[in-house]
């Protein structure tokens, strides 16, 4: 792992302000006009995806959660996609058919979220499995919260990682 030099610590100041300001407009959107999600607000919590991805390389993955905009702003996905597709607009990554807690962009390294919660941690396991098949070298971070972990195939995910060795990081 690099040594954050200023520039770095500027650049995650920037994401985590971003961030922020991100997810104020979308709870001002969400009261006063036609968002068409709730918005799950990470305010207060930017820094644990900001900062658990900000290291991380091209080729590595990402799997979010919920409360993970700063996460899509360090792998490249701007406010505006996430805007977009908070609106359903074509403009944002899911080109209108999902909202901004589901988009993900393969070349970008994010892998979309699933409706069902906790249902992207087992997917998080396989792109790591594959990853250790396929002896590529790159890892997967998993992001969820408490109300994933009370599910059978969180426990499951967890314990095949760990038997496997896998290259997954779950936050």
């Amino acid at each position: 792992m690099k040594k954050l030099a200023k520039a770095d610590h500027l650049e995650m100041y920037r994401l985590l302000f971003l961030t922020r300001h991100t997810e104020e407009r979308m709870v001002e959107y969400h009261h006063h006009s036609p968002l068409t999600e709730l918005p799950h607000v990470s305010i207060g919590q930017e820094a644990i995806s900001v900062g658990a991805c900000y290291n991380l390389r091209e080729d590595d993955l990402i799997l979010p959660s919920l409360r993970t905009r700063g996460a899509f702003m360090v792998k490249g996905i701007s406010s505006r996609q996430m805007m977009a597709g908070a609106f359903a607009k074509v403009t944002g990554s899911g080109r209108g058919k999902n909202t901004s807690h589901h988009l993900g962009d393969r070349k970008k390294g994010v892998i979309a979220g699933s409706g069902i919660v906790g249902g992207h941690i087992p997917l998080g396991v396989g792109t790591a499995l594959a990853a250790k098949l396929r002896q590529k070298d790159y890892v997967s971070v998993v992001f969820f919260g408490d109300g994933a972990t009370n599910r059978g195939d969180f426990h499951e995910a967890l314990n095949l990682a760990a038997i496997w060795k896998l290259p997954v990081v779950f936050v």
